[in-house]
């Protein structure tokens, strides 16, 4: 993949790289085509099955098609989560296996084969291919040259299992009547083995609008079956201040469940940093606040000293149990707030 053909910071760079040799397996000094050499009739198949590069190439694009070709949400879908689309003037958005495929085929029909078979050109064409899978830019910058399709911003591949945890963003096109050009994300595990989705969530990140949201994304694996998000927020002009929340799952007959959320904000008026904790599997909610004010702050009822630092914790009784779908930001709010009331 070159450096001209992703924008990404050199970390996120780095880190989709990694994941994609574990998707596919290290670069290989054999040849492992995603199809059958010994049936290669074509310029370009002959060309990528006498190239250990091209070959490698070859695995990666496909290992991606077929990631990307699992997913098959409809209009319904984006419909029963948000009613914010065609109130903005743009359409419904779908992420159809159908249009994987016709992008694909036309990808290997307008630039594969008209490469006929020369090995530098196909080199170049596979990278930029691999590339336009990915989103190129930081979650601040929004590119004129995006065309209107699904691409990941983030993978992760949970050690020792066939599950890899892929954060999928859609921009929108153009549209002159509007300030701000918006983007959806949508968060998939998908199960390499079984060519398969188990499990979607659309809430957690959703329907994006707001051009001075600045959003980072980060993801980290404890074990084959647990895995962690992180969800950094700030705005980038005005705006209250900035939050980081992470989100803990664990596999449990067969479906991923929250185990526990930990929240950090900061706010900017009171200068203030507050971390929150919800742990689902030990029934136990704990809130610690750090004034950084340079003055005494009240907080639920205490007084908080300059530089001072206060911890409140409660068990709870019949925390819910959240499965991934279903975990959401407003979910989690109204959780606190039910929490903060008994």
């Amino acid at each position: 993949m070159s450096k001209q053909s992703i924008r990404r910071p050199t970390l996120m760079i780095r880190s989709l790289f990694i994941s994609l040799i574990l998707l596919v397996g290290a670069p290989s000094s054999t040849l492992a085509t995603s199809f059958d050499c010994a049936r290669a009739a074509t310029e370009t198949e002959i060309a990528i099955c006498n190239s250990v590069e091209l070959s490698n190439l070859d695995d990666v694009l496909a290992s991606l098609y077929q990631l990307k070709r699992q997913i098959d949400l409809n209009t319904e879908y984006f419909e029963s989560n948000s009613s914010e689309y065609e109130a903005h003037g743009y359409e419904t958005p779908v992420f159809s296996p159908l249009t994987t495929q016709a992008k694909q085929r036309s990808w290997i029909q307008n630039v594969q084969t008209g490469c006929n078979g020369d090995v530098n050109c196909l080199v170049r064409a596979y990278q930029d291919r691999i590339a336009d899978y990915f989103y190129r830019y930081s979650s601040a910058e929004r590119a004129s040259d995006v065309s209107p399709d699904w691409r990941i911003t983030n993978m992760l591949n949970l050690p020792n299992s066939a599950h890899s945890v892929v954060v999928w963003r859609y921009d929108f096109p153009d549209n002159p009547d509007q300030m701000a050009q918006p983007y959806i994300y949508i968060i998939a595990i998908h199960d390499r083995e079984n060519k398969s989705v188990v499990s979607i969530n659309y809430p957690l990140l959703g329907y994006v609008e707001d051009s001075y949201r600045v959003i980072e994304i980060d993801m980290s694996a404890s074990s084959e079956v647990a895995f962690s998000i992180n969800i950094s927020e700030m705005r980038s002009a005005g705006g209250w201040g900035a939050s980081s929340t992470t989100f803990s799952f664990h596999l449990e007959d067969k479906n991923y469940l929250v185990s526990k959320i930990k929240m950090t904000s900061w706010a900017r008026n009171l200068l203030i940093f507050e971390h929150r904790v919800v742990d689902f599997q030990q029934g136990m909610y704990s809130q610690r606040y750090e004034n950084s004010s340079g003055e005494p702050q009240e907080i639920d009822g205490n007084l908080l000293a300059i530089d001072q630092e206060i911890t409140l914790k409660r068990p709870v009784q019949s925390l819910p149990v959240w499965s991934f779908e279903q975990v959401s930001n407003e979910a989690l709010y109204s959780l606190i707030t039910a929490i903060h009331g008994n």
